[in-house]
């Protein structure tokens, strides 16, 4: 256990006794229900497992200071156009998760960088799925000749655009900007930022 000044540590905690039923296995999760015993309890969780994704906050100084890259994409599930990061799902068998964060950011922006650095690993739903989203910094990307065509439907109509970092940190405050690795991304960008660790050495 951590104590209180150093602050807050997750801490593993794998159970012995699970029994797992798949109840459905799609094109990129499973859903299973999982009975465990836990403060002397027996109880039954259904689990969403997940093969993990990558975003990528891109920064660069532009003429409105220092901005953001956001992509504009229908999500169904929400019925709603979001702006979100350049990001997508570790589905690549053996994909190197820096090659997987560089593969999207060319598709989705027709931007690209040399180097990526990881700005954190984020949890995204952790009392229903697994699902992990590791969050790389990309700084002044450059564009390339043309955007990779992927052939998936919602990307057909996708919007990159650049914006400044602190609109987007006050998109994020007032509610208007929801998608949450964009939230986290951004945030953790802009604290680096006020913390003079951009661009990253």
């Amino acid at each position: 256990m951590t104590t209180a000044a150093a602050g807050p540590v997750d801490e593993p905690h794998r159970l012995t006794d699970v029994t797992v039923r798949v109840a459905h296995q799609g094109r990129v999760v499973r859903v299973s229900c999982e009975e465990f015993t836990f403060a002397g309890q027996r109880v039954t969780r259904d689990v969403v497992r997940h093969p993990g994704a990558v975003g990528v906050v891109a920064l660069r100084y532009g003429s409105q200071g220092l901005e953001v890259l956001l992509v504009r994409q229908y999500r169904h599930p929400m019925a709603e156009y979001m702006w979100e990061l350049p990001a997508g799902l570790r589905d690549v068998q053996g994909e190197d998760p820096v090659e997987c964060a560089r593969r999207e950011l060319r598709e989705e922006t027709g931007y690209d960088c040399c180097e990526l650095h990881t700005l954190l690993d984020c949890a995204t739903t952790p009392g229903g799925s697994d699902e992990v989203i590791t969050l790389f910094l990309a700084w002044d990307p450059q564009p390339l000749a043309s955007r990779l065509a992927t052939g998936e439907a919602e990307e057909q109509d996708m919007l990159a655009q650049w914006f400044p970092l602190e609109s987007v940190v006050e998109a994020v405050s007032s509610g208007r900007l929801r998608n949450m690795a964009a939230q986290v991304g951004v945030l953790a960008a802009a604290l680096r930022a006020r913390e003079g660790r951009i661009p990253p050495s």
